[in-house]
């Protein structure tokens, strides 16, 4: 017919790569056993392939008891992206130097698989003094009770003095 036709075509394969992720905690509050505080955490995709749909669950132990919500939920992290979730964290007594901080990440790959991973965390503690010593934490200060009492004694001795005049006044 005198015409040339050209066909192109081109081939694909899926290369199925597992997320890699690394987990962090980028930031505590909670320095000594007893304590409440806020803990930061983030979760890092390092990996080719995207981590989609992420939850990230606090899970709670016999070391310390979640007061916020256990669960929140990351979004997407496409590669070489970060998300972080914060928690409000009891940190029960004890006399360990680092107690674990459990979590549960579940989240899909490019696709559509799902992953369910538990890891932990060590959370360091320190004894109060080291804490204060280390400026993690201010001493306590006595200041205003003291204050406060100073204060009663005060308005005691001026109404205790008042009476006294007037007594001898009569």
């Amino acid at each position: 017919l005198g015409r040339s036709n050209v066909l192109e075509t081109e081939i694909g394969f899926p290369i199925e790569a597992k997320p890699n992720y690394l987990y962090n905690l980028e930031k505590t509050e909670i320095f000594t056993a007893g304590s409440q505080g806020q803990i930061i955490t983030s979760i890092s995709n390092i990996g080719k392939s995207d981590i989609n749909f992420v939850v990230l669950e606090l899970v709670e132990t016999d070391d310390y008891i979640v007061l916020t919500t256990p669960k929140t939920y990351l979004g997407n992290l496409e590669s070489d992206d970060f998300e972080t979730g914060q928690y409000d964290v009891f940190v029960k007594e004890t006399t360990a130097e680092s107690i674990p901080i459990v979590f549960t990440a579940r989240y899909r790959d490019a696709y559509d698989k799902t992953y369910t991973d538990t890891f932990s965390i060590d959370l360091r503690l320190f004894e109060e003094s080291e804490a204060v010593s280390l400026g993690l934490k201010t001493k306590k200060s006595n200041a205003g009770f003291i204050f406060a009492v100073l204060v009663i004694v005060l308005v005691g001795i001026y109404f205790w003095r008042r009476s006294k005049k007037k007594k001898s006044k009569k």
